[in-house]
Parts: C-alpha cells; structure tokens; sequence
C-alpha cells in the first residue's frame, strides 16, 4: 500500500533552519523556516520561496528558476504546495484568475496539520534560542584556564 502523507524532518543547511519534506512520489525538498512560518500563518496565499537565479542554467542539485509556495487546510491535513518556474522566465501572476501562470512542474506535500503545528512550534523555538545555544554549546567545548604550559 502506497503512503499518501508526507513526512518531515527539521534541519539546518548551510547555518539555516528549515523542514526536509518527503512525499510518497519520492520527491523531497528542503523548505526554509521562514517560507515555511509565513506559508502556515498565511494559507492560501503564494509566498515566494526563492527567486530565479542569475544564471539559472548553472543550478546544480536544485532548481534555478523561481519557486512559489503556499498551504492550504483542508480538514485534518494541511498540504503545501510548490511551484517551480522556468529556468529563463519569472512565474507570473494572473490578478483576475488568482493563478500563478507559466508553472513548468509542482511538488506537493501533505501533513497532518497537528504534526504541522508541532513543526512550527519546535522551529519557533529553535530560533528563538538559536544564539543563546550557540554561545552556550561554544563555551561547553572551551577549556577553563589559566594556562601555565606554555
């Protein structure tokens, strides 16, 4: 039987915290904190997750094109969706129809919305304390001196 939820595990890349989200159609995708904040405290609406590279053409091991974001609740389950634009272009929006336009491909990730709340929450937290802990952990890797070895 095939899994239909997704999951996730909260992470830091490159000194940024974030959610690594896993689908049953084996895609993943590594989403920010602060994409994410906004995308569940803003449902329904598009928050841009990244913007189109320069040189897009150069992307390696991820997409070099815009990609938008947004979460919608629908009962139990929050699912947040992805849209990746092309590599040459920005993804457009159409103010009469509400759609993002030119969408050359879609990631899609659905969550409990309770295990989303849990998320936010630890990630919140995570933040929060995130200068804090990292003195502290610092200060737990020094030795105490005086040093008379020398």
């Amino acid at each position: 039987m095939m899994e239909s939820r997704s999951y996730g595990q909260i992470q830091w890349r490159q000194g940024r915290l974030g959610l690594l989200m896993v689908n049953p159609h084996q895609q993943q995708f590594f989403l920010f904190a602060e994409s994410l904040v906004m995308m569940l405290e803003k449902p329904e609406e598009y928050i841009l997750v990244k913007r189109r590279d320069r040189k897009p053409e150069k992307a390696i091991a991820y997409h070099g094109g815009d990609i938008w974001g947004a979460s919608e609740n629908i009962a139990e389950t929050c699912l947040i969706s992805l849209f990746f634009g092309p590599l040459k272009d920005n993804l457009r929006y159409d103010q009469d129809s509400g759609e993002l336009l030119n969408v050359i491909d879609t990631q899609k990730f659905s969550f409990p919305k309770t295990e989303l709340a849990h998320f936010k929450a630890s990630i919140d937290q995570m933040m929060k304390q995130k200068d804090t802990f990292s003195r502290l952990l610092l200060e737990a890797q020094t030795i105490p001196g005086p040093f008379t070895g020398f």
